[in-house]
């Protein structure tokens, strides 16, 4: 079984440079209307299954490009195993011209790196 243990976030809609590294068995995100709660999800989203852009209209998708109009849009997620193998997803989008995937697979021997 994978578990998501870091989220870390570039630049995707209101959220630009933020980390955030999730507890191993819960953790909930709080935070009054409009805090990012729901631009975090749809970037875990986005990062697993594309980033839906204004080309490509989906209810599935949102669209969150971000609001200061910077580039790169994107981040990564981690994963961790019960085997304690890290994988690192990577998703960038740049302006509208470069597009690029990145999967990391890295095994940690006797704890941390």
């Amino acid at each position: 079984m994978m578990k998501l243990t870091q989220i870390k976030i570039i630049h995707f809609g209101k959220l630009n440079d933020v980390t955030f590294n999730l507890n191993k068995d819960l953790t909930i995100f709080l935070g009054a209307n409009e805090a990012g709660k729901s631009t975090t999800v749809a970037f875990v989203k986005q990062v697993l299954f594309g980033f839906h852009l204004r080309t490509n209209k989906s209810p599935f998708f949102e669209t969150y490009q971000p609001l200061d109009h910077v580039s790169p849009m994107g981040g990564s997620l981690t994963f961790e195993d019960t085997w304690n193998t890290l994988c690192t997803s990577d998703r960038l989008s740049g302006n509208s011209s470069w597009y690029a995937i990145s999967t990391t697979l890295l095994k940690i021997k006797n704890g941390p790196i």
